[in-house]
C-alpha cells in the first residue's frame, strides 16, 4: 500500500492524540493514588494528634482530681480518735448569752445569771430585777442540781438590805425558797438592778461542759404588791456552764488602782450612820428600841447613840423610841 503525505500526517497525530490522552488518563490516576495516600497519612495524624490532646486533658485532671483530693485530705479530720479526747466547749458555748425584751411592761421581770465556774470552785449567780411596776413582796422557789451544784450563800444587795429583807427557807437538797418583802407597808419597792447573789460551789467531779440549769418556780399568790394584788411575773431561767478553772473570767481587782490620801482613807473608815440602828446591826428593828429603852432607863446598854437619836434633837428620849416603832410598824417611810 502507498501512502500519501496527507495521510502520514494524519496517522502521526492521531497517534500523538492517543498517547497523549493516556499519558493524560496515567497522570489523573497517579494523583488519586498520591491524594488517597495523602489523605489516609493526615487523618491518621489527625487521630494521633486528637489522642495526645485527649492524653494531655486526662493527665491534667488526673493531676488536678490528685490535687485537689490531696488537699481535702489534708484538710479532713483524721477519723482516727485522738489519744485524748477534749471534752472541753469552744468559747463561744459558754459566753454569755443576752436576754430577751420583756415581754409585757407590766409584768415584774427577774433574770438569773449564766454563768460558768470550774470544778471545786465557787461561782456566783446574780438574781436582777430588769423590769419592775412595784411590789411588795415576791417568793420563789430556786431549783438546782445537787450534784453538780451546792448552796454556799444567799445575800440581798447591800444598797437595799435596809428596805428589803431576804429570807431562805431551804426545802430539799435541791430545792430553796427565796422570800423578799419590802419594810414599808404602804408603799411598793420600785427600784431595778441586782436583786441577790448566790454563790454555789461546783462538785469536783463535774465533766467540763457541763450545763446545768437554775430554776424558778413560783405562785400567783406569791408575788404581790402592797395592795395585796398578784403580779405578773416573768423569769428568764440561768444555768452554770463548767469549764476549767483558767478558762474563768477574771475576778475584779480589789485593790485601789491609786493609794487614798491620808485624809481620804480617815474620811472612808468612818462608816455611814444608819438613822434607827441603835445597835450597829445593819438593821431597825425592835432590838434598837430595846437598847434604846435601856439607855434612858440608865441601864447599862451599848449603842451608837447618834443612830439612836432618831429625831435628831441631840438627846435620847421617849421621842426617838416613838419614831423607831412609827417606822418599824411601816407608819413612817423613812427615819431621816
Amino acid at each position: 500500500m502507498i501512502f500519501t503525505g496527507d495521510t502520514c500526517m494524519k496517522k502521526t497525530l492521531v497517534i500523538v492524540v492517543v498517547l497523549a490522552m493516556l499519558l493524560s488518563l496515567l497522570s489523573v490516576a497517579l494523583f488519586a493514588v498520591k491524594a488517597d495516600g495523602l489523605g489516609e497519612t493526615s487523618e491518621e495524624a489527625s487521630a494521633e494528634a486528637s489522642d495526645a490532646v485527649s492524653a494531655e486533658g486526662s493527665d491534667a485532671i488526673s493531676e488536678e482530681s490528685s490535687d485537689v483530693t490531696s488537699e481535702e485530705a489534708s484538710e479532713a479530720p483524721s477519723e482516727e480518735p485522738s489519744e485524748e479526747p477534749s471534752e472541753e466547749p469552744s468559747e463561744e458555748e459558754y459566753s454569755e448569752e443576752p436576754f430577751p425584751d420583756p415581754p409585757a411592761e407590766t409584768d415584774l421581770w427577774i433574770a438569773v445569771d449564766r454563768a460558768v465556774g470550774a470544778p471545786g470552785k465557787d461561782v456566783k449567780v446574780n438574781f436582777t430585777i430588769k423590769q419592775n411596776p412595784g411590789f411588795w413582796g415576791i417568793s420563789f422557789q430556786m431549783n438546782y442540781d445537787p450534784s453538780v451544784l451546792t448552796l454556799k450563800s444567799a445575800t440581798i444587795n447591800q444598797d437595799w438590805k435596809y428596805t428589803i429583807v431576804l429570807e431562805r427557807v431551804n426545802l430539799t437538797e435541791y430545792a430553796v425558797i427565796l422570800r423578799f418583802s419590802s419594810n414599808d407597808l404602804k408603799h411598793n419597792f420600785m427600784e431595778t438592778g441586782l436583786l441577790a447573789t448566790v454563790v454555789f460551789t461546783v462538785a469536783d467531779d463535774v465533766p467540763l461542759g457541763t450545763r446545768t440549769p437554775i430554776t424558778v418556780r413560783y405562785r400567783p399568790n406569791d408575788v404581790i404588791n402592797c395592795d395585796s394584788e398578784n403580779l405578773p411575773f416573768t423569769v428568764w431561767d440561768g444555768w452554770v456552764r463548767v469549764v476549767r478553772e483558767d478558762q474563768l473570767p477574771p475576778e475584779p481587782s480589789e485593790e485601789p488602782s491609786e493609794e487614798p490620801s491620808d485624809e481620804s482613807s480617815e474620811e472612808s473608815s468612818e462608816e455611814p450612820v444608819v438613822v434607827g440602828d441603835a445597835t450597829g446591826d445593819g438593821n431597825v428593828d425592835m432590838k434598837d428600841v430595846l437598847v434604846i429603852r435601856k439607855h434612858i432607863a440608865g441601864m447599862d446598854a451599848t449603842l451608837n447613840e447618834a443612830a439612836a437619836d432618831a429625831d435628831g434633837d441631840g438627846q435620847l428620849t421617849m421621842k426617838d423610841v416613838l419614831k423607831i416603832r412609827k417606822y418599824i410598824a411601816g407608819l413612817l417611810e423613812t427615819l431621816d
